[in-house]
Order: structure tokens, then C-alpha cells, then sequence
């Protein structure tokens, strides 16, 4: 699905690897799709959002770094 632009709260359940994320807007959940925990290296300091350009006018979200405790979630190319 779409994700409409917005300040985005992103929070996962289970441990990982595998792992559901949900991405919360207003307090409310509109999305929740799979994702794969990882470990980034040290070296990843700043917080960053992965984006692909698909078509024209659709960016696909692949990943989102947290540099405050070197985790990282990759998402599936499920067309999002």
C-alpha cells in the first residue's frame, strides 16, 4: 500500500530476524509490513532512511538505520 507523507513513528515486534513493523501515524497504525533486523556496522553513525525510486512518482522504502543503537530494518520488496 501507499504510505501518505507524514511524521511516521516506526515501531517492530518479536526479536528479529523476522520481525513485524508497524508504522504509526497520529497514533494509529497504518501499516504493518514484514522486515528483517539487522545489526549495522559501527560505522553507520546518522539516522537514515533507504528509499528506491520504482516508477515516476513511487519511492519503495528498503530500509531505515538507527544510529542510537546500530539496528537497522530491511523491508521485503513487497511493491510498498
Amino acid at each position: 500500500g501507499q504510505l501518505k507523507p507524514g511524521n511516521y513513528k516506526v515501531e517492530w515486534q518479536g526479536t528479529g530476524p523476522e520481525i513485524q513493523v508497524n508504522f504509526i501515524l497520529d497514533g494509529k497504525t497504518v501499516a504493518t509490513v514484514p522486515g528483517t533486523l539487522k545489526t549495522n556496522d559501527a560505522q553507520v553513525v546518522q539516522d537514515e532512511i533507504v528509499t528506491e525510486e520504482t516508477s515516476a512518482n513511487t519511492k519503495t522504502l528498503k530500509e531505515i538505520d538507527f544510529s542510537h543503537n546500530k539496528e537497522a530494518v530491511v523491508f521485503e520488496q513487497s511493491g510498498m
